[in-house]
């Protein structure tokens, strides 16, 4: 392919219809059945309230060749402070404008104008993604990516949802900033991505149930989210998050109990939970009768020019399915 007249740039709103049209052409390879609307295009990228970096390769001719992108994300470290993150989803390259054994394709070179351009060598800037083995082996190949961990779920008939008698009840939730400050409070402790009113907002899908639990007084003790979906070839209901105290056993059997009301009323058969070797609530998920299960995706992460940092970090981080692109 003739190189002299691609470039490598940050998309613009113009671009729009080359990427999707670039994107189809690589993920229905994959998945016929693969779709991407634009208005979903838009929202995750352009209305975005932390904003975005990415870089795309163009021809003459307008055509998108390859992207590389991360959605950007703060997460608060447990000695205090917040650094920046990006969620690389959407990279893509057309067969063309792949390199072959031992090349830097197109994408490869969208990701290192991403590195140089979008992250900090000296904040320590740190990127993950869950990539599919295919895409774990070139990242790793020629992006330099590092392995943090295979990806596992708590997962089991939607059966086991069994609440316990408690006097608290859960209803809709409002997002607004008593859930970030929740979450901080609960999870002091551990690494953990900020919760702000704006990034749940823009994060949750348009589908997903938002509960909380309060106090006598008002005060916030519980919010969860989930949502039915297809996953792993079943209807589950996938909990999106889950911010209660451990210690909480009526805020935690508030939860329960609304999503075992989820699972009566929206059909799913099965439920699902990522499985972070951080969670404090693993005993909870054992005893409910959970149990983990490894998915095809890896846990790939990246920080400029410290392999031990990356992997310190993605070690450190106590995820749930909110902060990936798998749900």
């Amino acid at each position: 392919m003739p190189t002299d007249d691609i470039v490598i740039r940050p998309p613009q709103l113009a671009d729009e219809v080359a990427v999707l049209d670039a994107w189809h052409a690589c993920f229905a390879r994959l998945d016929p059945a693969a779709r991407l609307e634009a208005s979903a295009w838009r929202r995750r990228w352009s209305e975005h309230p932390l904003g975005w970096q990415a870089q795309a390769a163009f021809a003459a001719d307008g055509t998108c060749l390859a992207h590389f992108g991360g959605l950007g994300f703060r997460w608060r470290m447990p000695e205090g402070g917040l650094r920046r993150g990006w969620l690389v989803v959407d990279s893509f390259a057309r067969m063309e404008a792949r390199g072959g054994l031992g090349k830097r394709g197109w994408l490869a070179r969208c990701c290192e104008r991403f590195i140089a351009e979008s992250m900090s060598r000296e904040q320590r800037d740190y990127a993950h993604g869950f990539p599919v083995p295919r895409a774990w082996e070139l990242g790793r190949r020629v992006m330099r990516y590092e392995f943090a961990d295979e990806v596992r779920v708590w997962t089991a008939s939607s059966e086991a949802l069994q609440p316990w008698p408690t006097p608290l009840e859960a209803r809709s939730a409002v997002l607004d900033e008593r859930i970030a400050r929740l979450d901080a409070q609960v999870y002091a402790r551990t690494a953990r991505i900020e919760r702000s009113a704006a990034h749940l907002a823009w994060r949750l899908p348009a589908d997903a149930q938002c509960v909380e639990v309060r106090a006598q007084d008002g005060g916030l003790r519980g919010f969860a989210a989930w949502r039915t979906t297809t996953f792993l070839g079943e209807p589950h209901l996938v909990l999106l998050d889950w911010v209660a105290d451990v210690a909480d056993a009526p805020a935690q059997g508030a939860l329960l109990a609304a999503a075992r009301n989820a699972v009566r009323t929206q059909g799913a058969t099965r439920v699902a939970v990522w499985g972070s070797p951080r969670d404090p609530h693993a005993a909870l998920w054992w005893r409910l009768g959970l149990r983990l299960r490894a998915l095809e995706n890896v846990q790939a992460c990246f920080v400029p020019h410290d392999a031990h940092e990356a992997r310190r970090v993605a070690s450190e981080l106590y995820l749930s399915f909110l902060d990936t692109d798998l749900a």
